[in-house]
């Protein structure tokens, strides 16, 4: 049997055309926004206790993310769309940067809570928490559009590529499985240790920077289609920046004994 996208395209009606990658993106989203809400129930937390209201920033930072995404992809292969605009706005083609999302989301977190850096902090552990799962289905997007794979193995489990009549390292699965993982242990954190205070919400926030940007630098070295700034994977190079910072946010909540 081999392992090979049946295609991007799970049905075509007149104009519309639905596709893999939308569709696991929606269903990333609705399930982690379901695990964070339900965080909120469990938190009990009387000054931030809104369902709905974190919903509805939930989804002001996903729309923040999604540019943010997009706008990091298009800088980093503008050569390409350089000559090619119309197709800098056609997210469902596929080419999109986690890493550019992460930062898109946190810009908007800044602009919308900057009155109130405990909520941003709070809500923000929230989506730390529930992200992972996000972005462990969200991959397989990659899966049928045949991209972000990796170098040309001859494992059982290679990942066929049409276009290079290869098998390759399903990195999208590597890394969709490792973010299963990093998933387990926000939620083992969240059941076990999380008490509602502001150091709390600092470590989630520090272990999913910090984990996310570690399997993604190591990835990177396998993948083939890396884009690069200055001759270096730049997603590789915000992984060590990422690290930096899960590593500062970490020291910075033994300073944040506040109660939420």
């Amino acid at each position: 049997m081999t392992f090979q996208s049946p295609g991007p395209e799970i049905f075509t009606l007149g104009p519309i055309t639905l596709r893999w990658y939308g569709l696991l993106i929606a269903t990333g989203f609705y399930f982690a926004l379901s695990y964070a809400s339900s965080l909120i129930e469990k938190r009990n937390n009387p000054k931030y206790q809104s369902i709905e209201e974190f919903q509805n920033s939930a989804f002001i930072l996903l729309v923040g993310g999604i540019i943010g995404a997009r706008l990091w992809f298009v800088i980093l292969d503008w050569d390409y769309f350089s000559e090619h605009l119309i197709e800098a706005p056609q997210i469902w083609l596929g080419g999109i940067s986690i890493q550019g999302g992460l930062i898109g989301g946190i810009i908007t977190a800044f602009i919308f809570f900057f009155k109130d850096m405990k909520k941003m902090l709070f809500y923000l552990g929230l989506i730390a928490s529930s992200l992972p799962l996000a972005q462990a289905i969200g991959r397989w997007g990659n899966f049928f559009n045949e991209e972000a794979f990796g170098k040309a193995c001859e494992l059982p489990w290679g990942l066929y590529i049409s276009h290079t009549g290869q098998f390759h390292h399903p990195t999208f699965l590597y890394e969709s499985i490792l973010n299963l993982i990093i998933f387990a242990f926000l939620f083992a954190y969240n059941k076990i240790f999380y008490r509602n205070e502001t150091k709390h919400d600092l470590r989630l926030i520090a272990i999913y920077i910090f984990a996310y940007s570690f399997i993604r630098f190591f990835l990177e070295g396998i993948r083939v289609d890396s884009l690069t700034i200055a001759g270096f994977a730049a997603a590789q190079i915000l992984a060590i920046i990422g690290m930096i910072i899960g590593i500062i946010l970490w020291i910075c909540s033994y300073f944040k004994n506040q109660t939420v």
